[in-house]
C-alpha cells in the first residue's frame, strides 16, 4: 500500500513539476516578445488537469491514475495545453507575477520531494537526526 501511494505521488510531482517548468517557459515567452508588435500572449491551464488526472474512483487501481498522469505529463511535453490568450501585448507586471507565484509552486514541490527523501531515508536507516 505504500509502495503504491508512494508511486502515484511521484507521478503527481513529476507531473506537476512538468506543468510548472511549461508555464515557466510560456511566461518567458510572452516577456521576451512584451515589446513585440501584435503578439498575442499565450497561457497555460494546467492544475485543472492535474486535478482530474489525479483524481481516484473508488477502488481504481493505482495503475489507472498512473497512467492518466504519464498522458498529462505528455501532452505538457507536447505543449498542448499552451493556448493563445485575448491579450495582444503582453502586460509585464502580471506575467512578473504568474512568474513568481509559478516559481514558488515549483520551489514547494522540490522542498516537499526532499523532505519526503529524508523521511524515507530515516525509516529506513531507523536514525532520528
Amino acid at each position: 500500500m505504500i509502495e503504491e501511494m508512494s508511486g502515484v505521488t511521484s507521478a503527481l510531482v513529476k507531473t506537476a513539476l512538468d506543468g510548472l517548468a511549461m508555464q515557466q517557459r510560456v511566461i518567458a515567452n510572452n516577456i521576451a516578445n512584451a515589446n513585440s508588435s501584435g503578439y498575442t500572449a499565450q497561457g497555460m491551464e494546467f492544475e485543472a488537469a492535474l486535478r482530474a488526472a489525479a483524481q481516484r474512483h473508488g477502488d481504481e487501481p493505482a495503475a489507472d491514475v498512473k497512467a492518466r498522469l504519464r498522458q498529462l505529463s505528455a501532452a505538457i511535453d507536447n505543449g498542448e495545453l499552451v493556448h493563445a490568450t485575448d491579450n495582444i501585448g503582453v502586460k509585464l507586471d502580471i506575467e512578473m507575477a504568474l512568474l513568481n507565484q509559478t516559481v514558488l509552486k515549483y520551489q514547494a514541490l522540490v522542498q516537499a520531494m526532499g523532505q519526503f527523501g529524508s523521511l524515507r531515508a530515516m525509516a529506513i536507516s531507523g536514525e532520528i537526526k
